[in-house]
């Protein structure tokens, strides 16, 4: 049952926990370990430990009382402004994690829900995303189409 988890906003604080799911989601994604992976924590470490102070990213997390069991994050970044996306300003949902034992309990749709309104109140004109097949099916609900290697939905 969805209520009886906590969703909160991460903190810099949460970098540590942060960075072991995406370095799980990672290593299931692409089916194998990193085989340099202290090199990657470091790198996802500094990534989160600059983005995160600046709201250059946003993570929540789904906690099962005290334990971190899900993420999702979204990273903003500009282009020039289109016809399609008049603001200039994308947000890349990444991130998208739940550890297997909590899947099918509506935690992914809840947090990309919070990422979509986390883009919307950041002024995000277009989303992009990279999806896993699983996690396809998802996207396509709320309106994400399919573009070479990525599903984009603009909002402009």
């Amino acid at each position: 049952m969805i209520s009886s988890f906590l969703f909160r906003k991460a903190t810099i604080e949460d970098i540590d926990a942060l960075t072991d799911l995406r370095i799980d989601f990672l290593t299931e994604a692409n089916g194998r370990a990193f085989e340099q992976e202290k090199m990657l924590r470091e790198n996802i470490l500094k990534y989160f430990n600059q983005k995160i102070t600046i709201d250059h990213f946003i993570a929540w997390l789904c906690l099962d009382k005290q334990s971190i069991v899900a993420t999702s994050g979204i990273s903003f970044y500009e282009v020039p402004p289109t016809y399609n996306n008049p603001t200039g300003k994308v947000g890349y949902i990444m991130n998208m994690y739940t550890k297997k034992e909590y899947r099918r309990h509506g935690i992914a749709r809840c947090l990309f829900e919070k990422m979509l309104e986390e883009g919307k109140n950041n002024g995000v004109g277009k989303f992009s995303l990279h999806a896993t097949k699983t996690g396809e099916i998802l996207y396509a609900q709320y309106g994400f189409t399919m573009s070479g290697d990525e599903m984009i939905l603009s909002i402009g």
